[in-house]
């Protein structure tokens, strides 16, 4: 390649290089950096607010830097707790506290309103922007607003002085928690009502207090008596809501604990006449007591009453008496006639009876001789019939049933013999062991599926 050729390639290079690394140069918007974005300014009359931004290529720094001014100008509105408010009153929930105090910081940022920009400014690879909001501006707009809540939440509280007239607790607690969401962010400040003695949010969580010792839950029997492997089919009234006065209160919402197996609804609601109805699983335990509970479940009547989590809190930690019902489990008694022949000869020692007498008492049933005094009544009726010879061994086949019935002579299940055959040397051996095959097999299955299962 010719020298002169060489040079000029070479000094092309050399400038190509310098033009690239003068690309990659931050460039400032030409001015001196301002003494804002060094130190945060003070203001007697404004609340400033200053945020910043790595620069991006598709331009969404310019609203991440106006969020975090915004946020920054936010966190200038101190939230500061009046001795007579209400959130001084519960010093000791801590919990709530720190809940208000984040989600009232949230709400400011998203209420603020009237702020102005100072200026803005980027160099090195960042933007800056600067806003600023006039306090006296922002302390008149700020009082309208809670003027309007206050209004607000005045009227709800009518409604639920109204409601709670008519006894409609959870109606009250929804209409006076509304109110206090009216109120949330101001409930660190002296808040006043027209009609209202007092501080109206201290008068508000006092009256969701008032209306929560208003619920009341007790049994309506001291003690129940249930029968053992008996299925309690139907519900039965056990437990009743009503105010301090009598006065019965509908759909409140009740949670359900037994000692002796698992309900199959737990947690309930009351009805018209504020009564709680529910029924007993079967009793299969060796168990002579159990109990029943209920208590009045307030995380369900909170969440009836407000979706908000912060003032569900006020519901939550509430804790109301323990209404319990003793229940006594007792043996179920039995009542049996039996009818057992082989042809038509009864036997001296009927084998299903006296097998099924065996499994009754190793289960905890009792036997009455008493048709009126049994909880069940069982029928065994049975003959063993010979049929041929097979082999010179006599053939016998069983016939019959077994019948269970409740004390009102309802058929409630019952069990044929047909199927059980004996073979033996005699008919009278052959009966005898189409006998033993059917209680073998009574006593490994059938037994337990016509009494207990």
């Amino acid at each position: 390649m010719p020298l002169s050729i060489k040079s000029f390639a070479l000094t092309a290079l050399t400038l190509l290089l310098f033009a690239s690394c003068g690309s990659k140069k931050e460039i400032s918007n030409g001015q001196p950096k301002p003494e804002w974005v060094q130190s945060k300014p003070i203001d007697p009359f404004y609340y400033i607010g200053i945020g910043v931004s790595p620069i991006q290529a598709d331009g969404s720094h310019l609203q991440r830097a106006k969020s975090n001014a915004l946020s920054d100008l936010s966190s200038e509105i101190s939230v500061e707790i009046s001795a007579t408010s209400l959130l001084y009153q519960m010093e000791q929930n801590q919990r709530f506290r720190e809940e208000f105090r984040a989600q009232t910081e949230l709400n400011s940022l998203e209420t603020v309103d009237g702020y102005e920009l100072v200026g803005s400014y980027e160099a090195d690879g960042y933007y800056w922007i600067q806003y600023r909001l006039d306090k006296a501006s922002y302390a008149s707009q700020r009082a309208a607003r809670k003027q309007t809540a206050v209004d607000r939440a005045k009227s709800y509280y009518d409604l639920a002085l109204e409601s709670r007239k008519a006894h409609k607790i959870q109606e009250s607690l929804t209409h006076t928690l509304t109110a206090l969401a009216e109120l949330k962010l101001y409930l660190n400040e002296p808040i006043s009502a027209n009609g209202v003695d007092g501080d109206f949010g201290i008068r508000l969580y006092t009256f969701v207090n008032e209306l929560v010792s208003e619920i009341q839950i007790k049994p309506m029997m001291e003690r129940v008596t249930i029968v053992r492997y008996d299925a309690q089919a139907e519900q039965s009234w056990f437990f009743e809501t009503t105010t301090k006065d009598g006065s019965p209160l509908e759909n409140i919402p009740v949670y359900l604990y037994y000692t002796g197996g698992f309900l199959r609804e737990n947690q309930v609601r009351s009805d018209a006449l504020g009564r709680i109805f529910t029924s007993l699983p079967k009793a299969e335990t060796n168990a002579e007591h159990e109990r029943l509970e209920a208590d009045i479940n307030f995380v369900a009547i909170a969440e009836s009453a407000t979706r908000d989590p912060l003032l569900r809190m006020l519901l939550t930690r509430q804790f109301g008496d323990r209404a319990e019902i003793k229940v006594d489990v007792r043996a179920p008694a039995v009542y049996m006639e039996s009818d057992e022949r082989i042809e038509s000869n009864p036997l001296p020692n009927p084998p299903i009876e006296q097998s099924l007498r065996s499994f009754l008492l190793s289960n905890q049933f009792t036997t009455t001789p008493y048709k009126e005094h049994a909880d069940l009544w069982i029928e065994i009726h049975a003959v063993a019939t010979a049929y041929g010879t097979r082999d010179q061994m006599h053939l016998s086949r069983l016939s019959g049933e077994i019948v269970v019935k409740d004390k009102t002579g309802r058929l409630l299940r019952s069990f044929p013999l047909s199927s059980f055959q004996g073979v033996q040397l005699s008919e009278q051996l052959a009966g005898q062991d189409a006998y033993r095959r059917a209680i073998r097999e009574l006593e490994d299955h059938e037994f337990r599926k016509l009494l207990i299962q």
